[in-house]
């Protein structure tokens, strides 16, 4: 698979996967990994924290030409990962629910972020307390059955944002997003289906265009399903 500069690819990952590809996968994850899937006590969750990281992993495997078990990261300062050795392409992960999204950038550092949408009345209070003023006044504002799908339009281009840059979700949510993209960084909206919500964000104020694949597609393609 290629990329060029103006292109973020990214991945949607149905977390509802059969015994037979979770253990496959959690066989490409390395120790820290292992380690942090095992912390979590509920078996869906270790599920969903095993394919997701399995299937990024086979993704990126299918950019750099490496196996999948073969691909390391480090951590930056607030713990975002970043790819080491050849070709170093840049990624994210995100998981709400059942699904994950992984993106790609061939150059740029990228975020992104997928919710599903709170309910109302919680999207109004989560606005008022970490949204800059003239966004909450818009949550507050919005028709009531638009309330929640707004809210979380807003909150995942700022995460999205915060992702790319390397930073804390603290740090990025009083960032104003609703009118445009904020300096120095680029934000889309992503399509998919209706109860979620979702953005990705790069470095630089450059256009880019963000596709949409089905990691599904192309699974047995790179090995990665068993």
């Amino acid at each position: 698979m290629e990329l060029t500069g103006d292109t973020v690819d990214v991945w949607r990952v149905d977390l509802r996967a059969p015994p037979a590809t979770v253990r496959f996968l959690e066989r490409t994850l390395d120790g820290d990994e292992r380690e942090r899937m095992h912390r979590r006590g509920d078996p869906s969750l270790r599920r969903r924290y095993t394919v997701a990281h399995g299937a990024k992993r086979c993704v990126v495997a299918g950019y750099t030409g490496a196996a999948p078990a073969e691909l390391r990261w480090r951590r930056g300062r607030y713990g975002k990962p970043e790819l080491c050795g050849r070709r170093p392409v840049r990624t994210s992960l995100t998981h709400a629910g059942d699904l994950a999204l992984v993106a790609v950038s061939a150059v740029r550092d990228v975020g992104v972020d997928v919710e599903q949408p709170r309910d109302a009345e919680t999207a109004v209070r989560l606005a008022d307390r970490y949204f800059p003023a003239a966004e909450a006044r818009l949550v507050r504002g919005a028709e009531p059955a638009d309330r929640a799908a707004l809210f979380a339009r807003l909150w995942t281009r700022k995460e999205a944002c915060v992702k790319a840059t390397g930073g804390k979700l603290a740090h990025g949510l009083r960032l104003p997003v609703a009118a445009g993209d904020p300096p120095l960084l680029t934000v889309r909206d992503l399509s998919l289906p209706a109860r979620w919500v979702a953005a990705v964000a790069l470095r630089g104020d450059a256009p880019f265009t963000a596709v949409v694949h089905d990691w599904a597609e192309i699974a047995s393609t790179v090995g990665c399903q068993a």
